[in-house]
């Protein structure tokens, strides 16, 4: 091979010696940013949880008040 082709070989290989650092970097931290995001997803879904349990009660305690009140008439 001549010398313009091997600097061709090199430049292509330090480009993507280049790269896979940098993408090794941008994955890094699109890990963190998924892991950080999932551990506030799963604290919204326990009050979302919590919010459904306390409007069904709600909505179930007026009902259990009236059959009670029928049963001791």
């Amino acid at each position: 091979m001549d010398k313009e082709m091997e600097k061709k070989i090199e430049q292509a290989l330090t480009s993507i010696e280049t790269h896979e650092r940098v993408c090794a970097v941008q994955y890094k931290n699109i890990v963190a940013i998924l892991e950080e995001r999932g551990t506030r997803l799963d604290r919204l879904e326990d009050k979302l949880d919590g919010l459904y349990k306390t409007v069904i009660g709600c909505s179930l305690a007026p009902v259990i008040v009236v059959i009670a009140i029928l049963k001791f008439i």
